[in-house]
């Protein structure tokens, strides 16, 4: 019968991902968009800004809200 320590089993310790040098830029980013299968659901939700977060309520995409 073997130990409990054997049943475990070993995990590789995990390295910081690296990302290439343009990365940071907005050319990038548009080609993950293009490749991004999912890219069409971003029209269909609302994704609030920072800004909206902190709000107490979300405004409607398109619309203006003025402050009285």
């Amino acid at each position: 019968m073997g130990s409990i320590e054997q049943a475990i089993p070993i995990v590789a310790k995990l390295s910081k991902p690296t990302f290439p040098k343009e990365a940071k830029t907005i050319e990038y980013a548009e080609s993950l968009d293009a490749k991004d299968h999912m890219r069409l659901f971003r029209d269909k939700f609302t994704i609030p800004s920072k800004a909206n977060i902190k709000a107490t309520k979300l405004a409607k995409p398109g619309m203006i809200t003025t402050m009285s």
